[in-house]
């Protein structure tokens, strides 16, 4: 059984779900940018490297 691990996009403190390595397509698609708020719109996304 796969453990539910953080989203791997960095700006991101979302879950993501079993088996992927991001929570949403908006966070794959931007994984190789940087970005200063996450913009998955998840209910509870904080998504701030800044930790706002």
């Amino acid at each position: 059984m796969s453990k539910q691990e953080k989203c791997k996009h960095a700006a991101c403190n979302c879950m993501s779900p079993q088996g992927q390595s991001y929570c949403s397509d908006w966070c794959k698609d931007a994984k190789n940018m940087t970005e200063i708020a996450c913009q998955c719109k998840h209910p509870g996304c904080r998504g701030s490297a800044l930790g706002a």
